[in-house]
């Protein structure tokens, strides 16, 4: 078995290419496990709110277009990674592991997005129309933010950045990412773990993701670039 990891840094937004270049990274390293910037619980009130608007508009939209539109809205919503990393693991019968921690702040966010669904399903007849406002920001937009940020690993200013886009502290969250990653290293398998691709950053002061894995030389792979 080769214990090997590869951190794969995506651009959450940047929907129809990313599905497209993550299957091409796979496709390249095989791996055996594939892990998901997500947690259990929010994965699972996810499909269950997913569930109860399916059963609430089929019959007003038909089956076959609320699994469609649903799809879509999860692509937006819970992430691309996320659905392909699922449809990954089943089709090639290897393990998905959701290492991120529960947010409660996450699941108020999920909540709120379905209730506003179900207002817009009750007076709306056109699905395709619903998802349009939202669009796909692709590799371009994507490589822009990055050739900003990129240039400041290690820097003092890179941590205040990182730190300031959490209301606490962002350690707490990045410590539960890097014990999740260290514990399927264990195993012995070829692992990949997709995460926002700030993550894959150093940081002088030991804040990010990969800062607090790199002794165990993970590959960092960023898909847009």
């Amino acid at each position: 078995m080769e214990n090997k990891i590869y951190l794969i840094g995506s651009s959450h937004g940047a929907i129809s290419e990313g599905r497209i270049r993550l299957k091409e990274i796979y496709d390249s390293i095989r791996p055996e496990v594939v892990c998901t910037e997500q947690s259990k619980p929010e994965a699972t009130l996810f499909n269950q709110f997913s569930k109860e608007i399916f059963d609430k508009y089929a019959s007003k939209f038909g089956e076959k277009a609320m699994k469609k539109f649903l799809y879509k809205f999860a692509l937006v919503k819970q992430g691309f990674e996320y659905l392909f990393n699922s449809h990954y693991a089943r089709t090639n019968g290897v393990r998905h592991c959701l290492i991120d921690r529960f947010d409660m702040k996450n699941f108020y966010v999920t909540e709120s997005d379905f209730e506003d669904l179900d207002r817009i399903l009750a007076n709306k007849e056109d699905l395709e129309r619903i998802l349009k406002e939202r669009k796909d920001i692709g590799f371009e937009e994507s490589l822009k933010r990055w050739s900003k940020l990129k240039p400041l690993e290690l820097t003092e200013e890179f941590d205040d950045y990182f730190s300031s886009k959490c209301e606490k502290s962002p350690k707490c969250r990045e410590d539960h990412l890097a014990k999740a990653i260290r514990d399927i290293y264990g195993s012995g398998k070829r692992m990949a773990a997709v995460v926002g691709a700030e993550h894959t950053l150093d940081s002088k002061k030991t804040l990010t993701l990969y800062s607090k894995i790199k002794d165990l030389n993970p590959e960092r792979i960023i898909l847009f670039e």
